[in-house]
């Protein structure tokens, strides 16, 4: 199975592609070299041609025209559809270890997966999804262009779209890792000055962003300052 990694990029709030490089190094750093590396992608609205650099392909976002979060609802448009099945992550998300395990067997590949939100359970969150090539997909991009506008003024967020035309996803990461493997640097709202001994992805989701936190917690000094 191909194995396809998706970063979304947009200009004007607290993300620079230097971020995504950052993520993409790690990534590649920790990656299983018993497995072929990814591909992976990253969509921005700061190119208008596709640009390949080490470890990384460059492409303009379609639709720029959605802000912020929004921007996201892209990774279901027929223009991402080449990449499917494809795992997403939010460009504010911590690699510390190997993330080949993210990607589900060849028989499982037609699932969607995405966060339990991790302080509303009941809720999904997509800081970071396996995206599969199914019509469910499609369908989340139709109703979507049906008035983003629309949906913007109803929703709090992409994640509360999304939900409201799946209902729930086929599966949760949480449900389907190691304790901990996928973990929130805020539990409780607390900030995690130390890690469990499993966690191989922390999702930030917010402030603080991450050079923040680097600051004053060791451990995200240690990883912004991993030279690319």
């Amino acid at each position: 199975m191909k194995r396809n990694i998706v970063i979304i990029h947009k200009s004007g709030g607290d993300f620079k592609l230097t971020d995504v490089y950052l993520l993409v190094s790690h990534i590649n750093k920790y990656w299983n070299k018993e497995i072929t590396k990814p591909d992976i992608y990253c969509y921005s609205d700061m190119v208008k041609y596709e640009i390949s650099v080490v470890g990384l392909t460059i492409r303009p976002l379609p639709n720029p025209q959605w802000v912020g979060w929004w921007s996201k609802l892209n990774l279901f448009s027929p223009e991402l559809a080449e990449l499917r099945p494809f795992l997403y992550l939010d460009i504010d998300t911590v690699v510390l270890k190997s993330i080949d395990t993210l990607f589900p067997p060849v028989d499982k590949n037609e699932v969607f997966i995405t966060l339990r939100d991790f302080y509303r359970p009941t809720a999904l969150a997509s800081g970071v999804m396996f995206v599969p090539f199914t019509n469910a997909m499609d369908n989340i991009y139709k109703e979507w262009m049906k008035g983003p506008a629309v949906h913007i003024r109803r929703f709090t967020g992409d994640q509360n779209f999304i939900q409201s035309v799946v209902t729930n996803p086929d599966l949760f990461w949480q449900d389907i890792s190691t304790p901990d493997y996928i973990t929130t640097f805020k539990p409780k709202k607390i900030w995690r000055t130390e890690l469990p001994i499993n966690s191989a992805v922390v999702c930030f989701h917010g402030k603080p962003r991450i050079p923040e936190a680097a600051k004053t917690v060791k451990w995200v000094e240690s990883y912004v300052t991993y030279e690319i």
